[in-house]
């Protein structure tokens, strides 16, 4: 709760997570869902550099659709809602023995993640992940937007290889924050060529929770029966597929 303190500002924030980490795990809110407080978890790989002519260059990003019950989210209006996304991922250290002075030295690639916002088209959205996607260093596609509702903010969640922010705001916004784009930016795998690590894929995690403080809303069951019904479908396709 001191993490989520309205009183703390990005820059406190920011000295927060050097000092201390992300804090404590909840054993209560890990291992169950709620009612109005749940977690989805997803995992993927994506290849992050493949080498085009001389040099390595960015390969791919990952669009993660929500099965996020809009219509449900809509009629709750102006009910607070907490949105975490977290991403999370392992990196190789670099073999040298040099220190890491350069700014890649150390991570053999890092990953960042983007949200949509409240009435964005999803074609605005591509157009906004692919902008940041090409400018592998994420340095001159600075975006004040991504950084207005989120408490940590840009600048502060993209240290180290896990990846944290908290939105919150009125259920009716939430609605439209139903994709995440996940993207490689630069790493030594890109720049130290001769160790030919640039073909290879990575694993990683992307842990979305959502959180009502009234006990009365219902996330759970609305999202719950999407993820069950979009399965159904899979599962019987697969099945005419096999016959």
């Amino acid at each position: 709760q001191t993490y989520l303190s309205p009183k703390r500002n990005k820059q406190d924030y920011g000295n927060l997570i050097r000092h201390c980490g992300y804090g404590v795990p909840n054993p209560l809110r890990a291992h169950k869902s709620a009612e109005n407080d749940l977690t989805l978890i997803i995992q993927d790989v994506l290849q992050p550099y493949e080498k085009r002519s001389r040099a390595p260059k960015a390969k791919e990003i990952a669009i993660h659709t929500l099965q996020w019950p809009k219509k449900d989210l809509l009629e709750l209006g102006s009910v607070n809602i907490e949105l975490r996304i977290t991403l999370s991922y392992f990196v190789e250290p670099n073999p040298s023995a040099r220190g890491y002075k350069e700014r890649y030295g150390y991570a053999s690639h890092a990953l960042r993640f983007k949200v949509s916002r409240p009435g964005e088209l999803d074609g605005d959205f591509k157009e906004r992940v692919n902008e940041a996607w090409q400018d592998e260093d994420h340095e001159s596609v600075k975006d004040p937007q991504d950084s207005k509702r989120w408490k940590v903010g840009f600048n502060g969640r993209h240290r180290g290889s896990i990846h944290t922010d908290v939105w919150e705001g009125a259920a009716a916004d939430l609605a439209d924050l139903d994709r995440i784009a996940v993207f490689p930016i630069s790493g030594w795998w890109k720049y130290r060529v001769r160790f030919k690590r640039y073909e290879r894929k990575v694993r990683y995690a992307l842990i979305v929770s959502i959180r009502a403080p009234e006990q009365n809303v219902d996330l759970y069951t609305p999202i719950m029966t999407q993820i069950e019904s979009a399965q159904a479908i899979k599962d019987r396709q697969e099945v005419e597929v096999s016959r």
